[in-house]
């Protein structure tokens, strides 16, 4: 009620006139959906909705996303609602719908790991046009920490692997126990239209072994290669991480190593460390939107994403 008593008297932020969208998972999936939110006055009546579409079998997150906007800001005139998921795609079109329905602000909580860093993507793309066009767009920044690595690649024993650091070839990881581990690796090379084939293998904790790896052509294709494996032991586990060049040039050519999970930890060359923030919530038109502890809101969680974003390839 304080909170409440603030936000009237001080901020007058009752939100009249002004509708806001949201991109999230699903809406109307859990329990009795809206209705039951309606019932307990958590959403307005289906006049001040707008559902464009929902996503089957998800857990309405989007719904207590539009609850807590509700909550803020009770006398929004609309409050909208779109899935983001079944592929980027879906969430591009479905950011256009929301901004022709007549948002004048879309928020997101979303991350797509498949998303280009290099150059902005179809949802980047989506959402600059939406801005360009008057609305503002804020997005989830994402939960990857700052784990990630990002160099120029170099081959100085011209044996096809990339060298972090001298002769060293193997990035040391740990990952917690009973997590999932998804490690992305893009180049700097145009989205569908790569020179170059690379190849991204885990090792066993000694270097000699690969565990996982992922091995796509990538020439003529996407400049992107990904593992996504989970483990199930009890303790942390350590691995080692390989980049390697299958065919096509090297030369100038920048990639970034990352973590889409905070259970991943890069153990060295951390000095080399860039942005893990989501490729659309980095775009100059987006507001991206990172996590902060209650008692010091100029201090990062640790597991937020951050800055900057290296934009290479403009299209």
């Amino acid at each position: 009620q304080r909170q409440m008593c603030i936000r009237d008297r001080v901020y007058n932020l009752q939100g009249t006139g002004i509708s806001i969208g949201v991109l999230s998972d699903s809406v109307d999936q859990v329990d009795g959906g809206i209705s039951d939110s309606q019932a307990t006055n958590d959403l307005p009546g289906n006049s001040r909705l707008t559902i464009l579409n929902d996503n089957l079998d998800e857990s309405d997150e989007g719904r207590a996303m539009i609850e807590l906007i509700h909550d803020i800001s009770p006398n929004l005139t609309k409050i909208g609602f779109a899935t983001a998921f079944g592929g980027e795609p879906v969430f591009a079109t479905n950011l256009t719908a929301l901004g022709n329905a007549g948002m004048d602000i879309i928020v997101d909580d979303v991350t797509n790991f498949s998303e280009p860093f290099y150059q902005d993507g179809v949802i980047a793309q989506a959402l600059d046009t939406y801005v360009s066009q008057g609305g503002i767009y804020f997005s989830s920044a994402g939960n990857s920490a700052n784990q990630s690595y990002e160099s120029v690649f170099s081959d100085t024993d011209n044996d096809g692997f990339h060298n972090y650091s001298g002769s060293d070839e193997l990035l040391d990881i740990s990952v917690a126990p009973f997590s999932e581990i998804i490690l992305i690796l893009q180049w700097s090379q145009p989205w569908g239209n790569a020179t170059t084939d690379l190849d991204l293998e885990i090792r066993t904790e000694n270097g000699d072994v690969i565990n996982e790896s992922s091995t796509t052509n990538n020439i003529g294709g996407n400049p992107f290669e990904f593992i996504r494996k989970t483990l199930t032991g009890i303790k942390p586990a350590n691995f080692k991480i390989a980049v390697k060049r299958i065919s096509g040039s090297t030369a100038n050519l920048t990639f970034k190593l990352m973590q889409f999970r905070s259970s991943v930890t890069f153990n060295q060359f951390t000095s080399a460390a860039a942005g893990t923030i989501s490729p659309h919530a980095a775009t100059p038109k987006s507001f991206a939107i990172g996590a902060a502890p209650w008692y010091d809101r100029n201090e990062a969680e640790p597991f937020s994403s951050q800055g900057p974003h290296l934009s290479l390839i403009h299209i």
